[in-house]
């Protein structure tokens, strides 16, 4: 780690924009830093933000991590000393009173206006990184903020500079519309490059599974069961889970269904995408 909680880098709030509404907003968050620091953020890692003030034995508070929204080259349109964050309000309920306590790190950031000080730590991380190759299939699956690095990846493919090769894949689980993070880019995406780039949404709150549930990414996966099949079977694709806890479980479940549905191993396609360094996950 370059930048270990004692020795924290100093940032500043270049940008905050709130994505969607409500008391648990969901906001994108640019960070800068003074030029001549580096900060070697990748897609795929992660930086920490330590909150101020001590914990119950009188310690610093750890810092809380964050996945990096942004490519390689810094967040578009603010230059390279700049990374982006995707952050969601987080309350902590008592169970027995209900009483909601803000979270230490995502409320500052989300109240924090442009030109606030703070402290970032890090990066860290190495498991959700794109693959060496930049013409890997990539098939992108995210709920909720998860779907920070999946920003990251697909503007580090297709982004300002660019030079795409590989194609994308990306199915975002989402309530609605109004919460569907990012949609402008990813329609921008796929105009630009329809060949290579292509966004699924699973609409919980709106939209149906054909059981009468309601649909998630796993439904989305079952559904297109055939080209996924063909998708993870090539020798160089690469699957990237990102988002709440039960999300690779449900992905998991739904590529046994397809496996079965084609006559072939689901859960075997998995393991061996494991093995090899192809299936990475990352749940909150």
């Amino acid at each position: 780690m370059l930048y270990p909680p004692a020795s924290a880098l100093p940032v500043h709030v270049v940008a905050n924009v709130q994505l969607t509404p409500g008391d648990s907003a969901v906001h994108h968050v640019v960070l800068g830093w003074q030029p001549g620091h580096s900060m070697p953020v990748r897609p795929g890692l992660s930086v920490g933000i330590p909150p101020a003030g001590l914990n119950a034995r009188g310690r610093p508070h750890p810092p809380r991590l964050f996945s990096v929204a942004s490519p390689t080259v810094g967040e578009p349109g603010h230059g390279s000393d700049t990374l982006a964050l995707t952050v969601k309000r987080f309350w902590a309920t008592d169970p027995d009173t209900g009483v909601r306590t803000p979270g230490l790190a995502s409320h500052v950031l989300c109240d924090a206006q442009p030109g606030a000080e703070l402290r970032m730590t890090g990066p860290v991380g190495g498991e959700m990184e794109l693959p060496a190759d930049p013409s890997a299939p990539l098939l992108l699956i995210a709920t909720g903020t998860g779907i920070a690095p999946c920003r990251a990846y697909v503007l580090e493919r297709f982004g300002p500079g660019a030079a795409p090769v590989g194609p994308v894949w990306l199915i975002q689980g989402a309530a609605n519309r109004e919460e569907l993070l990012y949609a402008e880019l990813w329609e921008a995406t796929a105009r630009a490059e329809p060949s290579l780039f292509a966004h699924l949404a699973a609409l919980s709150r709106v939209e149906r599974n054909p059981a009468g549930g309601r649909m998630h990414v796993d439904d989305r996966l079952r559904e297109h069961g055939d080209r996924v099949w063909q998708w993870l079977t090539r020798a160089d694709a690469h699957v990237f889970v990102c988002g709440v806890k039960g999300t690779e479980r449900a992905v998991a479940a739904a590529l046994t269904d397809i496996g079965r549905a084609v006559g072939e191993d689901g859960e075997a396609l998995r393991q061996r995408l494991r093995a090899e360094g192809r299936w990475r996950v990352e749940t909150y």
